[in-house]
């Protein structure tokens, strides 16, 4: 399953937009690369979610593309051990 790295949420509702071509039938594992002013990830996990969930969601199109509007909040979180998903 390949990792879809998200450069920053949407802040309002703390959301992240998935292109719907992007979301497989293993689901989806989303990283977001946002960082604070020190230099910290604010969400330091990865975050999975199954397809059929993931499918349910909002749609918005930004630039032609379908993109998925899903809360942060609702994604599975996958802490990572030396760089080994747990």
């Amino acid at each position: 399953m390949n990792i879809l790295q998200i450069k920053s949420p949407f802040w309002d509702n703390r959301k992240v937009g998935v292109a719907t071509d992007r979301i497989t039938d293993e689901g989806i594992l989303v990283e977001i690369l946002y960082k604070d002013s020190s230099g910290s990830k604010i969400y330091p996990h990865l975050y999975y979610m199954e397809q059929d969930k993931a499918l349910k969601y909002q749609n918005m199109t930004v630039k032609g593309r379908e993109l998925k509007i899903i809360p942060i909040e609702h994604f599975q979180s996958m802490k990572l051990k030396k760089g080994v998903e747990v």
